[in-house]
């Protein structure tokens, strides 16, 4: 008799047949086992309801005090008092104990079912009810920006828990039913400020100092300008700087280089003082009290003949020239013809390095300022005395 064999793939299949089944099997086995489990843990919770319902009614409708515990094992007073009805508490199938709280009129006691939902008993609607859990989630403020702390919109459910800290400012959104608890934060916001580029002068557009926190936004022309971003909704704002601009008197500075000189905590101001010049002023008595700048003065002076047969006055024209201690001066274009007297001796005087032209120039031995100047001599010419009767527009170039 010929007798045939299975075949290697006939056995495999086989194999993985009764692999199937077996699965199918241990699930439905599976199922059935945790039906059997929570079916107790709904009994247990029905058998300690009943305890402290009839604890409630010997008590003046009072319930055992207790935080949350597991009955029967870390609240012995709570157990004590619920023996006389309960006996032994029964157990959780998977070898815990039932959590109990009460804070002596309200209370509850639950188990967890095999699914995660919460079969809970209630004592102030005496009402058994299978609870979903549900994550506590942050509210819209979590992540948002605030100059103080945030009192509303904290947690999805617009509860409003405790706020803690100074900014950022935390806070916890509670799970309920055994749902997990969620932490939120909120911002601080800050206002934006310019940076030290902010009005000062540059020839091409500025790349550092643009905003206080170190950030570099976009800058635009003609007159350099960019916008400072606040931080979590703080305030932005607009912060702009200068060109080079236009050279004061004709000088090596800038009206750009004014505005940016700060001398006892204020900044130059560019000042028209007619003519097409402009100067700096500066809160200070001299202009040598800062680096780079020179003094500048406009003035008015008067002269008079002091010596020789003749007399003559006059008034030098008004000017403008740049004003030192060290440097001596000219007045130009006297207003009237004062010819030359011999004069025998300048003694006292000052002299000149070289001749005047007649009747076109007085140079001023010494400084110009407020009182008499006395001027140059030299033979054959008549000696004058200048007064400076104003001065103005003291300021830097």
């Amino acid at each position: 008799m010929n007798r045939k064999a299975f075949t290697i793939i006939e056995l495999l299949i086989v194999i993985l047949t009764l692999g199937i089944l077996s699965g199918f099997v241990i699930s439905q086995m599976s199922g059935v086992t945790n039906i059997g489990k929570d079916m107790k843990r709904k009994v247990d919770i029905n058998i300690i309801k009943n305890a402290i319902v009839s604890y409630s009614a010997e008590n003046f409708s009072k319930k055992p005090i207790s935080a949350s515990c597991y009955l029967g094992s870390d609240c012995p007073s709570t157990l004590d008092a619920l023996t006389p009805f309960l006996g032994t508490p029964p157990k959780d199938p998977s070898g815990t104990y039932y959590v109990y709280e009460s804070d002596g009129n309200e209370c509850t006691v639950y188990a967890v079912l095999s699914d995660g939902n919460r079969y809970q008993y209630q004592c102030s609607t005496n009402e058994i009810a299978e609870l979903i859990p549900a994550n506590g989630a942050c509210g819209s403020s979590n992540g948002a920006g605030f100059y103080t702390a945030p009192a509303a919109n904290l947690c999805a459910d617009n509860s409003t828990p405790a706020v803690s800290g100074s900014g950022p400012w935390t806070w916890t959104c509670s799970g309920i039913n055994g749902g997990n608890n969620q932490s939120c934060t909120a911002n601080k916001s800050i206002d934006a400020v310019c940076g030290s580029a902010t009005g000062s002068c540059f020839g091409t557009a500025p790349t550092t100092n643009l905003c206080a926190d170190g950030s570099t936004p976009p800058v635009s022309g003609p007159e350099w300008a960019w916008t400072c971003s606040g931080q979590n909704n703080g305030a932005s704002v607009s912060c702009t700087a200068r060109m080079n601009g236009t050279a004061l008197n004709g000088g090596p500075h800038t009206d750009c280089q004014c505005s940016a000189t700060v001398v006892n905590g204020v900044a130059g101001i560019p000042y028209d003082v007619g003519s097409g010049i402009t100067i700096c002023k500066l809160h200070t008595n001299s202009c040598s009290n800062v680096s780079g700048w020179t003094q500048y003065q406009s003035w008015t002076a008067t002269q008079s003949n002091t010596g020789g047969a003749y007399y003559c006055s006059g008034t030098c024209n008004s000017g403008s020239h740049v004003f030192s201690n060290a440097a001596t001066e000219w007045c130009t274009g006297l207003s009237y013809a004062c010819w030359p007297q011999y004069i025998d001796s300048c003694a006292g005087f000052s002299y000149g390095s070289g001749a005047l032209p007649n009747n076109t120039s007085l140079y001023c031995g010494q400084s110009m300022g407020p009182g008499p100047n006395i001027c140059s001599c030299y033979p054959g010419q008549a000696f004058y005395n200048t007064t400076v009767s104003t001065v103005t527009d003291v300021g830097c170039y």
